[in-house]
């Protein structure tokens, strides 16, 4: 999926922690500013970087957004979209590359090696 940033958010939306939060985005009471608010929890969206990185810890990352399939219903986690997936590197050993790749492999830099 192409890439997401704060400024993407908008009232309405949600928003899926790495550790499996689902945050609702709205304004904060009184302010023109948003939010992720849940059940029991909230947190300031100035709390996160451009690339929706937590400023605190990685476990309250963003790593996906979703939107509401009907307007009528926001509310309705059942009711969601996938509209955006963090897309992360996947660590591997050389073997497991190796067998991924079905032949042996040899790791150089890259860097202006030739």
């Amino acid at each position: 999926m192409s890439s997401f940033t704060k400024d993407d958010l908008k009232p309405g939306m949600w928003a899926k922690t790495r550790n499996a939060n689902l945050y609702f985005v709205t304004y904060e009471y009184g302010e023109n500013r948003l939010i992720f608010t849940s059940i029991n929890k909230w947190d300031k969206i100035s709390n996160y970087s451009f690339e929706l990185l937590n400023n605190d810890t990685n476990a309250l990352d963003i790593v996906e957004v979703f939107k509401p399939l009907i307007s009528q219903y926001p509310l309705d986690a059942a009711n969601l979209v996938l509209i955006w997936k963090r897309e992360e590197p996947k660590k591997m050993t050389v073997a497991e590359i190796e067998a991924a790749l079905g032949y042996p492999v040899e790791i150089v830099s890259g860097e202006g090696e030739t």
